[in-house]
């Protein structure tokens, strides 16, 4: 064992012997070279990347009409519970399948960051052929869209990140009108859950109203002049059944009324903060601050690499 560390130790000493003897190439390799690399890649190569951002916020037209104390409590945590659900829905279709689809089809997103003038590093499918819409949507997700939805102010910022000013202010204003039509997706469902619900209720009153009406006749006409108190009895019960069963239909025919009239207005709304922008110029990349952390990581290295080297080297003598 102590033989292979004595190995080990003379082949670093030799390294660092030659390394120390062709002036100074350890500083070349380690410092010098991938600062280079990096000023040739920030400074020259790296493509410019330009951000277009919007915000916009749901906001749902239920209001409690004066309600207690107690049941505005009530009704502002089930509000604020809706609205961080459907912004979490909208969040979750920007960065899905369907949002790609749709993007696509009204831009050539291949055609865009597959472009020669994008450098490879940042250019989809540059070192791989596979351009399956699976991929594209992971390049997108981890290059190019950003979502955040802020849990106090329910406001959601997307940012769009691309090659050109004008790609990315489409890419964004097309990700905001998908999300629109998936709101009124959201509130043509709510509508139809509305009105079948209510024109249910109707027809279950209905029929209520009839099987009493019809027994209520029945027992008339099999009654004619009897005045019994069975029949007075009975009588008496399919009246009161009657008078719940039309009540019952009252009520059902308002609420199908009031759902025909909700179902003429929207129950979520995507409102607008801040319109996608079209970027007057490229923020990123950071260059300097590229260039100047792999200069700072590289004089890192080199330290700690002269430091281990000196210590066997004087370790060995």
């Amino acid at each position: 064992m102590q033989k292979k560390i004595l190995e080990i130790k003379n082949k670093v000493m030799h390294v660092y012997k030659n390394l120390e003897a062709k002036s100074g190439r350890l500083f070349m390799a380690i410092v010098i070279t991938p600062t280079l690399c990096s000023i040739i890649y920030f400074g020259i190569w790296a493509s410019d990347i330009y951000i277009s951002q919007s915000e916009f916020v749901i906001r749902t037209a239920q209001n409690p009409n004066n309600p207690s104390i107690g049941d505005y409590a009530i009704a502002s945590s089930l509000t604020t519970s809706a609205i961080l659900q459907d912004s979490a829905v909208v969040a979750g279709y920007i960065v899905s399948m369907d949002g790609l689809k749709e993007i696509n089809k009204k831009i050539d997103l291949i055609k865009i960051f597959t472009s020669s003038d994008i450098d490879i590093f940042n250019r989809f499918a540059s070192f791989r052929w596979n351009k399956s819409p699976e991929r594209l949507l992971v390049y997108l997700n981890s290059k190019v869209i950003s979502v955040t939805v802020d849990p106090i102010s329910f406001i959601t910022t997307l940012e769009v990140r691309s090659f050109t000013a004008e790609s990315s202010q489409k890419i964004n204003e097309a990700l905001l009108a998908g999300s629109e039509d998936i709101v009124n997706e959201i509130n043509e469902r709510t509508r139809r859950d509305l009105l079948t619900f209510s024109e249910k209720s109707v027809n279950e009153a209905k029929q209520n109203l009839e099987k009493v009406s019809v027994e209520l006749v029945r027992l008339t006409k099999q009654g004619n002049q009897n005045t019994s108190l069975d029949f007075v009895s009975k009588f008496q019960i399919l009246s009161l059944e009657r008078d719940a069963a039309e009540r019952r239909m009252g009520i059902a025919l308002d609420a199908l009324k009031q759902a025909g009239i909700d179902a003429q207005h929207q129950s979520i709304y995507l409102e607008r903060i801040v319109k996608p922008n079209l970027p007057s110029y490229a923020i990123e990349p950071y260059r300097i601050s590229g260039i100047l952390a792999t200069l700072v990581l590289s004089l890192m290295v080199y330290g700690i690499l002269r430091v281990v080297l000196t210590s066997l080297k004087e370790h060995e003598e």
